[in-house]
């Protein structure tokens, strides 16, 4: 969801923080919904394969594999 109107075709860039590791993903916006009353828009995005790296960090969050 982001602030305003959103357009279809864009780039994206997702990164956040799982378990004290950056992870990044990245894909296009496919659709925008856009709800006038808020001012926001929806995005829907398609995400482009992550890299073995980030593909790891994911997994290894998802099934606890380095918990303590």
């Amino acid at each position: 969801m982001v602030g305003g109107r959103g357009k279809a075709g864009m780039p994206v860039k997702i990164q956040t923080d799982l378990q004290g590791q950056s992870v990044i993903l990245n894909g296009v916006v496919k659709d925008v919904s856009y709800k006038d009353s808020k001012n926001v828009s929806i995005l829907h995005v398609q995400a482009v394969n992550p890299s073995p790296m980030m593909k790891n960090r994911i997994l290894s969050y998802v099934y606890g594999i380095f918990k303590d």
